[in-house]
């Protein structure tokens, strides 16, 4: 292998997620060779670290597989681990991503960051991904970081559809106890959980035998569109939420003042203007130089970006074209379901 990246020199980038994991690679140009997809990577929730090097090697020699080469091929590799969370976790997690046949030259963030590396111009900026839950990374120009705890509603963070229909829940309870308004969530949750009454839902949500999912919250977002005041509040709160994520970035990479890109990713913000356009709002208050887009690539795509970075970086002319390619690949070959958006949309 030469000491220098070619353009076939090839690179692997993995998104390990609450609920699936893809893995893709590429050559040094952005031509996708393989995109495969497998469960779920978190090891909190798959059985531990053992779990996920066994997850990862799969992964990587299905990969391969696919693209026709040996793992020893991949120049470097560019990991976003749900799970890694803390500095203290990145050896740890780089003896299991070598443990399982990855390269030495690999890169590690954790899973919200992928977005910064697929979405941004430059390669730094903020990501809020927003899906079942949700999660914060900020990279600045220098290149510090800046996280978010992302471990749902005890910690005084939000909101992905979980945390939504948690809050929502508790509107209908608000409702039970005549500490809160009527609203029409109760009748929501009612043929949800096909509760007799509001007094057997209620009993039922609190005792555990009614489990709130986040499958309610695009029906929670319908009644919000409604007019409905305590389906807005939920939905307003889950906005702030997402808005105060991106804020703490803000302030500790010291952005406010400067134009900076923030990636908006992750199957909630499918939800639209109701979501974006308070979040954005709130945002503008704090940093009005900031430019919001909705992720046009699956995040898998910033690891092989990220692991291209290993090697020095790439040019802004670089990046964009990598991307472009990417996009391409993966509109020609039908996979726009695993797209935000096919094509990128300012919310300028």
């Amino acid at each position: 292998m030469s000491a220098n990246p070619t353009p076939t020199s090839y690179y692997l980038g993995v998104d390990t997620g609450a609920t699936k994991t893809h893995a893709l690679i590429s050559d040094r140009a952005g031509n996708v060779k393989a995109f495969v997809s497998g469960g779920p990577g978190n090891p909190q929730s798959i059985g531990g670290y053992h779990a996920l090097e066994r997850l990862l090697s799969e992964m990587t020699q299905k990969a391969c597989e696919t693209a026709g080469i040996a793992i020893a091929d991949i120049r470097a590799a560019g990991l976003g681990l749900a799970g890694y969370d803390w500095p203290s976790q990145k050896e740890r997690f780089y003896q299991l991503a070598r443990s399982a046949g990855l390269p030495e030259r690999t890169a590690l963030v954790n899973d919200a960051g992928l977005g910064i590396y697929a979405g941004t111009a430059e390669g730094w900026g903020i990501c809020v991904a927003a899906g079942t839950s949700f999660n914060c990374r900020g990279c600045g120009p220098d290149g510090r970081e800046a996280i978010a705890i992302g471990d749902g509603i005890r910690w005084g963070e939000g909101a992905g559809a979980l945390e939504l229909a948690l809050k929502s829940a508790q509107a209908v309870i608000a409702q039970f106890t005549m500490s809160g308004p009527e609203t029409r969530l109760t009748k929501l949750f009612l043929n949800a959980f096909g509760a007799s009454s509001l007094a057997d839902l209620v009993e039922g949500i609190v005792s555990g035998k009614h489990r709130v999912t986040a499958a309610l919250a695009p029906r929670i977002i319908e009644v919000a569109q409604q007019d409905d005041e305590a389906a807005r509040q939920a939905v307003q709160w889950a906005a702030e939420c997402l808005a105060n994520l991106a804020k703490g970035a803000i302030r500790q990479l010291g952005l406010a003042g400067q134009p900076f890109e923030v990636v908006l990713s992750g199957s909630f913000f499918k939800a639209g203007e109701i979501i974006i356009t308070p979040m954005k709002k709130s945002v503008l208050r704090l940093a009005p130089y900031a430019a919001f887009h909705i992720l046009e690539l699956p995040p898998v795509c910033g690891g092989a970006l990220l692991a291209m970075e290993v090697e020095g970086g790439l040019t802004v002319e670089e990046r964009k074209q990598v991307k472009v390619n990417m996009r391409r690949w993966f509109k020609e070959e039908g996979k726009s379901t695993c797209i935000s958006s096919i094509h990128m949309r300012h919310l300028g």
